[in-house]
């Protein structure tokens, strides 16, 4: 049986609370489309220099195009992309109805940024890719833009293929499963409803070009994590404890290309587990909330009082 689920989930909009997620009842059009790759032509591609982080992610055309998981050949999602719709009169992807712009967020790392605007005008998302160092997750940080300021509701459309093909997957909810392996997805804000369905019969994309809406709403910015494991339990796990970590939590200080020598625990590119700043941090806070206090800067070297506000002598 050629069946082929799709997660359907509900990411943001209308700047409505998200409420609990639940999954959908058995969803008909079995079997459903046979299973096929993206284009071949890649715009991106990213992973972890750590040994930990076992997934490896494609972008192309917009979107995120095939994840490779738990190693480089075995691909494992085919892909991930945004739909945005008003619930009534129109319903746009990334994919087709968007011009796009893929670049290097930072080039000292595989650290990816996408921007989609819509042709219509309408609507603006930006997504940033990374992989958790420590799991087996893809962490996408979305930014929803009204451009109208008019409300739209955003959804994500996903599409997991399991050890190199889709035709022989399950699903419920956010995980989808095979023999050999499960993918998971989470969202902070929760997301406010999932649904898993028969790709070209009864998924999430048929639904919303149909009638423009499934009733799901969320907020403006979200952190999406996609992760795999042996089973839908370990990879919902996973997911969830990415999101603990949060993708502002990265490393934001770690080792270059020369580590400490004679030491063990230390590689390139990872954090270096130094307090200095988060420390750093922290002083700045308190020297800023002096100074609101105050209704003056606190601490202002007198070079920069006499050379910016002439206050010299």
């Amino acid at each position: 049986m050629h069946a082929k689920w799709v997660v359907a989930v509900a990411a943001l909009g209308a700047a409505m609370p998200p409420a609990a997620a639940s999954a959908a009842p058995g969803a008909p059009g079995a079997p459903g489309a046979v299973a096929n790759w993206t284009r071949g032509d890649k715009e991106g591609f990213g992973t972890s220099t750590t040994t930990a982080g076992k997934t490896w992610f494609t972008l192309a055309g917009g979107e995120l195009s095939e994840v490779y998981a738990p190693d480089l050949g075995t691909p494992s999602l085919r892909d991930l992309q945004f739909v945005v719709s008003d619930g009534a009169t129109f319903t746009e992807r990334e994919t087709g109805d968007a011009v796009q712009r893929t670049e290097l967020a930072d080039p000292r790392s595989l650290t990816y940024r996408q921007v989609d605007t819509a042709r219509s005008g309408r609507w603006r998302i930006t997504e940033t890719y990374v992989t958790d160092p420590d799991r087996s997750t893809v962490l996408v940080d979305v930014t929803f833009e009204s451009l109208t300021g008019r409300p739209y509701r955003l959804y994500a459309l996903a599409d997991p293929a399991l050890s190199n093909t889709g035709d022989d997957d399950r699903g419920a909810g956010m995980t989808a499963w095979d023999a050999k392996g499960a993918s998971a997805i989470a969202a902070d804000p929760p997301f406010s409803r999932a649904s898993s369905s028969y790709m070209g019969a009864s998924d999430g994309w048929t639904d919303l070009e149909t009638d423009h809406r499934t009733g799901l709403k969320g907020s403006r910015h979200l952190t999406l994590a996609l992760a795999f494991g042996a089973s839908p339990a370990t990879a919902a796990t996973t997911a969830a404890a990415s999101l603990r970590t949060g993708f502002g939590m990265l490393p934001e200080q770690v080792w270059d290309d020369r580590p400490p020598a004679g030491r063990t625990g230390f590689e390139p590119g990872t954090g270096t587990g130094s307090a200095t700043p988060l420390g750093w941090t922290h002083a700045q806070l308190i020297r800023l909330a002096w100074s609101l206090d105050a209704g003056r800067p606190v601490e202002r070297p007198a070079t920069v009082a006499c050379r910016y506000a002439g206050a010299c002598g």
